[in-house]
């Protein structure tokens, strides 16, 4: 976000963040490790240790940058770069995103910056179109960006996935961009593809197992399914633990932890779990009449009306 956040304050204009995860915004209420089960020293205490971490790691890059322009070093990371003054979205369905007393003003909850049906994502291949009707709605699995990329990482994600699938005793759709090359072919139970439009099949599927990202598990939501997080870093376990607290998901899963049992033991208990569906139907019939594109451009419209604004 640097880049351009210095661009503006170089050139004296406005500017607007938009944080894909409301994990990001400090509170004395809230904190991606615990939620809202500590108190406010806990929390005071874990955004300090954070903040502290993260101007360590990325301070630099915009200060370098800033030095380069005459500006001066930014104090802290977070409230100077990721949040802006002037108007900062969190682009977060408000169905789970618990706006906090003491955010900034300036922090306004927009909703899920996504499109419905999408021209451009295109709708289901035949091969995954065939599968669907062919048996039980399947369970589809996805790690999204952070499946690896090398063979021997994707091979062992691959045996993780088909593994628990198999002991889980339910159908599969495992996405992941080389599963022939890594040794593995479909079958009737577990079909393996290189990608799938989301919002259309999504839908069709029992519920998700994913990594907790939070464009796939918001798509997750509005599909009206239950989801299985295997988590990679907190951001990812703090959106499994937020599916688990509205009650469409269970305990996330550690990706360095997790195993084939563990992982089919988490999917059993979702799929005998009508509650979860149920809970799942009720969340995404709220995010239907949300309009997240829109009300950003509203915000940003009635905030600067009359000037020229950057968004970072």
């Amino acid at each position: 976000m640097h880049p351009l956040q210095t661009a503006a304050e170089a050139a004296g204009r406005p500017y607007v963040s938009v944080l894909l995860s409301h994990a990001a915004i400090p509170s004395d209420f809230d904190h991606p490790l615990t939620g809202s089960r500590a108190g406010k020293y806990i929390h005071r205490v874990l955004w300090w240790l954070t903040r502290t971490l993260l101007n360590r790691t990325l301070k630099h890059y915009p200060d370098r940058l800033r030095s380069r322009l005459g500006l001066p070093p930014v104090r802290d990371v977070v409230t100077q770069v990721w949040l802006s003054h002037h108007l900062t979205l969190a682009a977060v369905s408000a169905t789970i995103c618990r706006a906090q007393t003491d955010w900034p003003q300036s922090v306004r909850v927009c909703g899920f910056l996504d499109t419905l049906n999408l021209a451009m994502e295109g709708d289901i291949p035949p091969g995954p179109a065939g599968f669907l009707v062919a048996g039980d709605a399947p369970v589809y699995m996805t790690f999204g960006s952070w499946m690896p990329r090398d063979p021997t990482g994707q091979a062992k994600a691959l045996r993780l996935l088909t593994d628990a699938a198999r002991q889980a005793g339910c159908r599969a759709i495992v996405q992941a961009p080389s599963a022939a090359a890594c040794g593995f072919q479909s079958d009737g139970d577990i079909l393996y593809i290189a990608a799938a439009p989301h919002h259309a099949i999504f839908p069709h599927c029992h519920a998700v197992v994913h990594h907790g990202g939070a464009g796939t598990t918001q798509s997750v939501m509005r599909a009206a399914k239950p989801s299985v997080v295997v988590a990679n870093i907190s951001e990812q376990e703090h959106w499994g633990r937020e599916l688990r607290r509205l009650g469409i998901a269970g305990r996330p899963a550690r990706r360095r932890k997790v195993t084939a049992p563990a992982l089919a033991s988490r999917l059993r208990h979702v799929l005998a779990s009508p509650e979860m569906a149920a809970r799942a139907a009720d969340i995404a019939g709220a995010m239907k009449h949300e309009h997240g594109v829109d009300a950003a451009v509203a915000l940003v419209t009635q905030a600067f009306a009359h000037r020229h604004v950057t968004v970072a």
